[in-house]
């Protein structure tokens, strides 16, 4: 073991990473600084792993709701429990459902100008105001000349004006439970206290966007802009998930955005828009991603057309183990798009297999997917449309189906093993199988 000294600490832009353990022998002498330097050194090395070998973001839950009370949801919204990793690698745990006021701006109000009086002797009043025996009347203010008179108050509008904000989930720690010191070094207050723990959290916390640009990111943005929506980090030497290696870029300074939430009071059915998709998320632990658990048919086997037509009734049903989401239009779901069945010959001459007119693939019971077959392809009916004698092949694109969690399913179909999956999301699943006459 090397005795050259060691450098105490080494600075990065999330504080000191420690370098120095405690060495423990027998009747060594403890001070509070060892005690420190013991939790120091874990929690910063804990956190340079967190920060450098998984990035920041949403790990799990965070998602941001209108408020359930229709009073309420034109200025809270609810964030949902769950866990962030910020850009120095600490965690923020929000324990329980969250609501949070949104600071809603006021509309400027233009004060009008006070108006100017002017003390007119009675000798300059009219003659009407003075007495019958002479005496000047008491003096009266003149009315307001016209280059005096208010300006006209603009008309006040009964909402605030239209604003946006960035809901963001930041790191706080709080000294707690006071406790008498029994002993204090530069000290000499014997009554002395000591907060005798620190208490870890994560508050809600409002950021304007035109503070951190680059914070949120901005999805299908058009036209792109080359210039600002083209990442300029090539010359990083060492990059890394947070930025630089050792001192992270933090673009939304210590927060976790959670949501990007817009203000429209012209618009009374729709005041908070809340959106979420330019969030920063982390990788879905494999455990908790979806997966392909089954088909119909055998893999790689063979089946007879009578057993095509009768027991899978001239459909194939592919089987997950999590609901799926719904079909978006032809962009993301189960559709003729994602869900594909092709058949060919001994020649590989392959063509799509045509679809039942009177449906199309979709869903059942939210966890199977259906392809069904034009009845007239089942049967032979001297025109050659029989599958007898042909191999399928059937191929999901299982990057754009998603599960209830908005996660791409794990199609992976590794080594023809149920259930699918590589630990990653997305992918094509591909299987296929003979047909031959009964």
């Amino acid at each position: 073991m090397s005795n050259k000294p060691c450098q105490e600490v080494q600075p990065s832009g999330c504080g000191w990473i420690g370098t120095q353990r405690n060495r423990y022998f027998t009747g060594k002498y403890m001070a509070a600084r060892d005690f420190t330097v013991e939790q120091d050194y874990f929690l910063s090395r804990h956190r340079l792993h967190n920060r450098v070998l998984h990035g920041w973001g949403v790990v799990c839950g965070l998602a941001v709701f209108h408020h359930p009370d229709p009073v309420c949801a034109k200025k809270w919204v609810v964030a949902k429990a769950g866990i962030a990793i910020d850009c120095c690698g600490r965690e923020l745990v929000l324990f329980k459902d969250t609501a949070f006021e949104l600071p809603l701006p006021v509309a400027q109000v233009v004060a009008p100008a006070p108006v100017r009086t002017e003390v007119v002797p009675a000798s300059a009043q009219p003659a009407a105001v003075q007495s019958a025996a002479g005496t000047p009347a008491p003096y009266l203010p003149a009315a307001p000349s016209a280059d005096v008179r208010p300006p006209q108050r603009p008309p006040q509008p009964d909402y605030p004006i239209e604003a946006e904000f960035l809901l963001c989930l930041r790191y706080a720690e709080t000294r707690i439970e006071k406790v008498p010191a029994l002993y204090s070094e530069n000290a000499c207050d014997p009554m002395r206290e000591e907060y005798n723990r620190v208490c870890e959290s994560a508050e809600l916390v409002i950021l304007d966007p035109k503070d951190v640009p680059g914070c949120w990111k901005r999805i299908n943005t058009i036209p792109f802009d080359p210039s600002k929506d083209c990442c300029k980090d090539c010359d990083d030497t060492v990059p890394g998930p947070a930025g630089i290696c050792l001192d992270p870029k933090c673009p939304c300074q210590d927060t976790v955005p959670l949501a990007l939430i817009q203000w429209v009071p012209e618009d009374p059915k729709n005041v908070v828009r809340i959106h979420t998709d330019g969030r920063r998320t982390l990788p879905t632990a494999p455990e908790f991603l979806t997966h392909i658990v089954g088909t119909n048919w055998p893999h790689g086997g063979t089946i007879t057309m009578t057993h095509l037509r009768e027991q899978l009734n001239g459909r194939l049903e592919v089987y997950f183990d999590r609901k799926i989401k719904p079909a978006d239009g032809s962009k993301t779901g189960i559709n003729e798009f994602t869900f594909v069945v092709q058949y060919g010959d001994i020649q590989r001459d392959v063509q799509f297999l045509p679809i039942d007119p009177n449906k199309l693939p979709g869903l059942e019971r939210d966890c199977v997917a259906v392809y069904p077959i034009d009845p007239p392809i089942l049967v032979d009916d001297g025109r050659g449309l029989t599958l007898s004698n042909h191999m399928i092949f059937v191929t999901l694109y299982c990057d754009f189906i998603e599960d209830c969690r908005g996660n791409p399913v794990d199609g992976n179909f590794l080594g023809a093993r149920f259930p699918t999956g590589n630990g990653q999301k997305g992918s094509t699943f591909r299987s296929w199988f003979r047909v031959k006459e009964a």
